[in-house]
């Protein structure tokens, strides 16, 4: 399995989102730190680990 990491993405979990991550992500869309094609919705943390930056995920990282 490839661990690396994605340059300018995140990881957030999936499922209904929430006022919280849709800030977070849209925050770091703004100041262009991410792209908006890698904004990766899961709950998978093989694939979490993977992402530049990580928000909303219960702090199982």
């Amino acid at each position: 399995m490839n661990h690396e990491i994605v340059p300018k993405s995140v990881g957030t979990h999936d499922g209904s989102f929430h006022a919280d991550e849709v800030t977070a992500c849209s925050l770091l869309l703004l100041y262009k730190l991410i792209d908006k094609d890698k904004i990766i919705r899961t709950r998978d943390p093989e694939a979490l680990a993977r992402c530049e930056y990580v928000c909303d995920v219960g702090g199982d990282l």
